[in-house]
């Protein structure tokens, strides 16, 4: 695993961002002068890039059944059940 890191010249730490800037910096470098840089080379870096970024350090994703489970009992503001209420029509106009 080091070996990857050290293809693109960051620590074996190197947070995902780190590792993206480095590869787009080495690939700018290798497209501007492909023969300046040395032992670099496209399919080195790609080949480093694509093990640094892989399934393994992507945020999996949750089950179908586990996004549409319910995190409540309820909605928040909703009113308690209460015993139900006797309603006359009569009685409440008057009458």
């Amino acid at each position: 695993m080091g070996d990857f890191h050290s293809a693109l010249g960051l620590e074996v730490n190197a947070s995902p961002q780190q590792i993206q800037s480095a590869y787009l910096y080495w690939a700018l470098e290798l497209n501007e002068e492909p023969r300046a840089s040395g032992s670099r080379t496209m399919e080195q870096l790609q080949r480093a890039y694509s093990a640094l970024t892989g399934p393994s350090r992507r945020p999996q994703p949750r089950p179908v059944a586990e996004r549409f489970r319910p995190t409540r009992s309820g909605p928040r503001n909703a009113p308690k059940a209460s015993a139900p209420v006797r309603f006359c029509l009569r009685e409440s106009l008057g009458g």
